[in-house]
């Protein structure tokens, strides 16, 4: 019998039967052509294959987005209501809605996350400046820059300008802010943590930065400050920077326990129902312990002076953890059913991050750091000891640093297996 030549036939669930029609303009038309050949493929099937490997994340669930548009509806129908009263003369019921009016502008606003805008701008010099020249101003993080004056750490981001002039706007300023409530967690080395978290989330890499950490001030945040324009000399991308700026300060404030909104925090519990106002009591009370607990016996500890007690589940036959209840007036709620950050895999993360967090401040009370001073680039130069090249500290890492490296590489493994 003679075989068939050409192609294997594709099976029923592999052929390409479906079409959608995707309009461009001229320019991207071009621009997709140009990567398409760049990668040796039709562009049809640069545009599937492109298409098919994307991640698009939703900037809101459905029932987020619902309640937001019912929110500023509200807000649309008291603003007329306003108007109204005004115009009639009802000062006190105008006095009334306006305060409603505040009341749900901050509603809107403590939903949304505070991440900050990311600015683009021409001058490293006065960008610099601004965030560098205050009484509290100090530099936690940096990355490519050489420490000194603002003049000579402008001047080091405008020398990698150079390897590419055409960027009109190659400065990046974004001013991250945390809640009051965080700030006895927000140490240096944990905020330049934070910082440096963010921008490898954003795809802000192989690039300059500078992190500058405003002290003295009733929230606490910090300035970064990077070139757009990495070592290589290409620009990186501020495509749908909003949405991801989003994104990613939810994923840190939920892998960190951070102070997200005010929205339970603030609610008043008197008029609720019994069961609810002891959820929102358990609620406060975690955040509470979180604050200062490193450890689980710790954690309890604390939690029982608040009336609440604390319960773990086991899978069957094991002492493997798989879940935790808090327990409060004979009511039993479920860690994840009182709050997601409040499942027993996150508690447990945050109080691993905490106990870091402490042995870290135990080291930089043993070790003073002394602050260099930024009057001259020759100040900040380290001394280059040993062989191969390595910059090597002066003095021999103690016990505690040992311990906390442990927990790291300890917490890097975990993550990696759950992967």
């Amino acid at each position: 019998m003679k075989k068939k030549r050409g192609r294997p036939a594709l099976g029923r669930t592999r052929k390409l039967t479906r079409g959608v029609t995707v309009k461009f303009s001229p320019v991207s038309y071009e621009a997709l052509r140009f990567r398409a050949g760049k990668s040796g493929r039709s562009l049809a099937v640069y545009i599937r294959e492109a298409a098919l490997a994307a991640t698009v994340t939703a900037r809101h669930t459905p029932e987020e987005n619902a309640l937001l548009r019912s929110l500023a509806g509200m807000a649309n129908n008291l603003n007329q209501l306003t108007k109204l009263s005004h115009q009639t003369g009802f000062y006190r019921t105008r006095l009334l809605i306006e305060g409603l009016l505040g009341k749900l502008k901050r509603i809107m606003d403590d939903y949304r996350p505070k991440g900050g805008k990311i600015k683009k701008g021409r001058s490293f010099g006065g960008c610099i400046r601004y965030v560098t020249q205050k009484d509290d101003a100090k530099i936690i993080a940096s990355e490519g820059v050489l420490l000194g004056t603002a003049e000579e750490m402008a001047r080091s981001f405008r020398w990698q300008c150079l390897l590419n002039p055409d960027v009109a706007k190659p400065v990046g300023h974004i001013a991250l802010s945390f809640k009051p409530e965080d700030a006895p967690r927000l140490t240096d080395a944990f905020m330049a943590r934070l910082a440096e978290e963010y921008l490898e989330l954003m795809g802000i890499r192989n690039t300059q930065f500078i992190v500058v950490r405003h002290h003295g001030t009733d929230n606490p945040h910090c300035h970064i400050v990077f070139n757009r324009v990495n070592f290589d000399g290409k620009v990186i991308s501020d495509s749908n920077d909003f949405r991801r700026n989003e994104r990613v300060t939810k994923m840190l404030k939920d892998k960190y326990s951070l102070t997200y909104s005010e929205g339970k925090q603030s609610v008043k519990t008197e008029k609720l129902h019994a069961s609810e106002r002891v959820k929102y009591e358990i609620y406060r009370a975690v955040k509470e312990a979180l604050r200062s607990a490193d450890t689980w016996k710790e954690f309890q500890n604390k939690l029982l002076k608040m009336g609440v007690e604390m319960e773990f589940k086991y899978k069957e036959n094991t002492n493997e953890v798989q879940g935790i209840r808090f327990i409060k007036n004979g009511l039993s709620f479920k860690g994840s059913g009182i709050d997601r950050s409040f499942s027993w895999s996150r508690l447990d993360a945050a109080l691993d991050h905490n106990h870091v967090t402490s042995l870290e401040n135990d080291v930089s009370q043993k070790q003073p750091y002394h602050e260099q001073s930024h009057g001259s680039v020759i100040d900040n130069l380290v001394e280059v000891t040993g062989t191969g090249g390595v910059f090597m500290p002066s003095v021999a890492p103690t016990e505690d640093e040992k311990e906390a490296e442990r927990l790291r590489r300890k917490k890097k493994r975990r993550k990696g297996r759950s992967l």
